[in-house]
């Protein structure tokens, strides 16, 4: 639905839907919610100007936008009562994945936001899910995309844990959507625009990797956007191989409205308030408009996706599992609409030819070298020959000043249009901004009744906490009812809460209590009430800082993870005493049967369930293989995915083995707890965790339950995306060599060398974990890899330790 054409500032904006019309629709489910993004406070108002039903923003720490500015507590306090005035709503995201020494921070936090109350906060990590349960029970809980929930059993699995909403994959289908909607009753969220990862979300481990900053903790260096070098690697044949456009769902609304999505998402977290204010009004046209979408409406949306700039778009998942088109140029790495390559100019400034208009007060960017950051500017100073302009059309030739210079042949991106913000806007947010500060304080639910004789009982409620305050009438006047519930919910400056408080029918219509007595019988409550939620927080830090009291594992075993059945008797007595993990599709395998019917060893064979289960077909398959196993006799299951807890809960079977995978992303020990709660005997760490994380995991976390993969190929990226070619592909910056594959519909990228832990498998095993594991799934070879990866020493091994060594940001 991108144009390029010069939007039309005479033509009458199409007007949008009153906000009580929009708020009745979306309480009846009639319309989704439209929820829009935000990094800065600018852009919290833009959002809400033009539109938006509710906004997600990030506090200053576990979000997974941390280069975004953010907002502190005060902030976000201010910014929930102001959108609850307007009848919106106020989403924070905590969807990192957390690391056990930040566990007091989170719990603190938590506490803090838990005195906002935002209609929700979006989590990934479940140690956060955890400690939020027990901390706030009363906060509603939304799924992060960053859960890879994918499919039906991870919506189930989300419904049976309590969450309000998940936040589904990117990398799905309308059909798939709807097949999930079919079947379940939690909400479900869906992203309508924006950027798009290469990776699935949740599963990225390209920066983590290369830089030690994990994209799984907000601090992705973007390699996806970088060039690759293809071919023998020869300068000048790089390549922005895995640079996704941009999604903007605008062309398939009609057909995503009545697939039962309660929210529409806006990714753009980093993105300024111009380009978000544009995207918001365009969905919110296309959505109020919806059943009658026309072509008049479609035109003007078409204007403001056209002012919001950006990389260039495609439709994604959405129309197609495998979409054509949906990777961009790949000679392009940066955002924005490229306007063409500079030409030599005069007197300091560059010449261009732009291919869409160009007016000052517009925001450049130019890429003077390739993989160099590009620099930016906004445009003061615009000439036609030689005469100064305000605008300029596409095609016409064109000169321009830059704080600094811009050799001929730089590309130029056009990065924000100056008419995306009307004028006075920036006034109109200062001012609002400040009328935000009167309603930011939390509202605790109470009950008011008669106590007794002559006595009030006010209960109040501070999540699974109730407590009673009494106050005896004995004044011999009297104040209305109407009015002492006023003074009650009005709260006091002393007091950083408030009281929600409700009366029965059984209440008289006048209270016998002076109001200075009133007053401090409120203030009893509300000190009461601070009381409950200090203590309520104190024990919630004394259990993430108590240490575990298990015994350590009687002996670490040594488990290798195979690609096929196949791979096992190439090990010999390599692989003698060693459990194995093998891929659930070997059931099907009349080999593989044979030996699970006659083994001794069956107790050591762990099936593998496939991390990804996009369709109906695929989650069919899987659910009958696991009953082939079960039927031989197998009982021991790794899950790599939420929705392998409820795959395996909906066979009835209540006596099995389950051991996590590391890409669920455990690094702290509340994770640990949750994970083992939800039916796991053994948690992997995280592969991405480093040594000083695990020590402190494995200070509060069973040892004897907890595995450690020591070896294996990382997995990068791991993507439903049809390209590029199998091969190997060199990073320039930082130099790596990557191989991609593709299995089973998944494409793989790993770094070429493996990752081994070696000279830390003593310590390790002195530690008393339940298993080391030696992933061999990418290696061609597996017998040469495992006399490799078990030998003492190997001058052939790659030096990479991933984080072990270096701490991960």
């Amino acid at each position: 639905m991108a144009s390029h054409s010069s939007p039309d500032r005479r033509r009458p904006v199409a007007p949008l839907l009153p906000r009580k019309a929009r708020l009745a629709a979306w309480k009846s489910g009639a319309k989704p919610e439209l929820l829009a993004p935000a990094g800065r406070i600018e852009t919290f108002f833009a959002a809400l100007a033009a539109g938006a039903d509710a906004v997600y923003v990030g506090a200053q720490n576990f979000n997974a936008r941390l280069r975004a500015a953010n907002f502190s507590m005060d902030d976000i306090a201010r910014m929930t009562a102001f959108a609850h005035a307007q009848g919106r709503r106020l989403y924070v995201t905590l969807n990192t994945l957390v690391r056990q020494d930040e566990l007091p921070e989170l719990v603190r936090t938590l506490d803090a936001l838990r005195r906002i109350q935002p209609d929700a906060l979006i989590v990934q990590d479940l140690g956060v899910y955890r400690l939020a349960r027990k901390l706030a029970p009363e906060m509603p809980l939304h799924a992060s995309t960053q859960m890879t929930i994918h499919n039906l059993d991870g919506a189930l699995q989300a419904q049976r844990m309590g969450l309000e909403r998940v936040i589904l994959a990117r990398e799905l289908t309308l059909d798939e959507i709807r097949n999930i909607r079919a079947s379940c009753t939690i909400e479900l969220e869906t992203f309508v625009h924006g950027a798009h990862c290469y990776s699935i979300s949740g599963q990225c481990l390209f920066s983590s990797y290369a830089h030690g900053r994990s994209a799984n903790r907000g601090r992705c260096m973007q390699p996806c956007r970088r060039a690759f070098a293809t071919g023998n690697g020869e300068a000048g044949n790089e390549q922005a191989l895995f640079s996704m456009r941009d999604l903007n769902a605008g062309p398939v609304l009609e057909q995503l409205i009545p697939c039962g999505i309660r929210s529409f998402k806006i990714e753009g977290r980093l993105k300024p308030a111009e380009t978000i204010a544009q995207t918001v009004r365009a969905y919110r046209l296309l959505v109020d408009a919806y059943p009658r979408i026309t072509a008049e409406i479609i035109d003007e949306a078409k204007r403001c996706f056209d002012r919001a700039v950006g990389r260039e778009r495609s439709a994604g998942f959405y129309v197609s599992a495998e979409p054509a088109h949906i990777l961009g140029d790949p000679a392009e790495t940066q955002s924005g609409r490229a306007l063409g390559e500079a030409l030599p100019g005069k007197h300091g400034r560059f010449g261009l030819i732009p291919s869409a208009p160009v007016k000052a007060g517009d925001r450049l960017r130019v890429q003077i070298r390739p993989n160099e950051a590009p620099r930016g500017f906004v445009v003061r100073d615009l000439r036609l020959e030689d005469r100064v302009i305000k605008r300029c059309h596409a095609g016409q030739r064109v000169e321009l000043e830059a704080p600094f210079v811009v050799p001929a042949g730089s590309r130029v991106i056009k990065a924000a249009d100056a008419d995306a913000v009307e004028r006075g806007a920036a006034r109109l947010f200062d001012r609002q901004w400040a009328e935000a500060t009167a309603r930011s304080k939390t509202a605790f639910a109470a009950w008011l009744s008669p106590g007794g004789r002559n006595d009030l009982a006010l209960k109040v409620t501070a999540g699974a906490e109730s407590f009673r305050v009494n106050q005896r009438q004995t004044w011999a006047g009297a104040i209305p009812l109407q009015d002492a519930l006023r003074v009650l919910r009005t709260g006091s400056e002393a007091f950083a809460v408030r009281l929600d408080v409700g009366v029965g029918p059984e209440m008289d219509p006048e209270v016998r209590v002076g109001m200075t007595e009133w007053e401090a019988f409120r203030d009893r409550a509300l000190a009461q009430l601070t009381d409950a939620l200090d203590r309520q927080r104190d024990a919630v830090l004394e259990e993430v800082c108590q240490a575990a009291n298990e015994a350590p594992a009687a002996e670490t075993r040594t488990m290798i993870r195979l690609n096929a059945f196949a791979d096992v008797a190439s090990l010999g007595d390599e692989g003698a005493g060693c459990d194995v993990v093998l891929p659930l599709r070997d059931v099907e395998n009349h080999e593989f049967r044979r030996f699970a019917r006659t083994s001794s060893h069956r107790e050591r064979l762990v099936l593998a369930l496939p991390t990804f289960q996009f369709t109906t077909d695929d989650r069919a398959h899987a659910a009958e293989r696991i009953r082939q196993a079960l039927a031989l006799g197998l009982r021991r299951f790794e899950a790599s995915n939420l929705a392998h807890f409820q795959l395996l809960h909906a066979t009835g079977r209540r006596n099995l083995f389950v051991m996590t995978a590391p890409g669920i992303g455990c690094l702290n020990a509340a994770c640990h707890a949750q994970l083992r709660e939800l039916g796991a005997d053994v948690v992997t760490y995280s592969i991405e965790g480093d040594a000083e994380g695990l020590a402190g995991l494995l200070r509060c976390a069973p040892p004897a339950q907890t595995a450690v993969c020591v070896y294996g190929h990382a997995p990068l990226f791991q993507s439903r995306v049809p390209a590029p070619p199998d091969g190997e592909y060199r990073l320039q910056t930082p130099r790596l060599r990557v191989r991609v594959e593709r299995r089973e519909g998944i494409v793989t990228v790993t770094p070429a060398q493996p990752f081994h832990l070696r000279k830390h498998v003593s310590g390790l095993r002195a530690q008393g974990v339940y298993a080391l594991v030696y992933d061999l799934t990418l290696d061609p070879d597996p017998l040469r890899a495992m006399r490799r990866a078990l030998a003492a020493e190997d001058p052939e091994a790659a030096a990479s330790t991933f984080n072990f060594e270096r701490h991960l940001e």
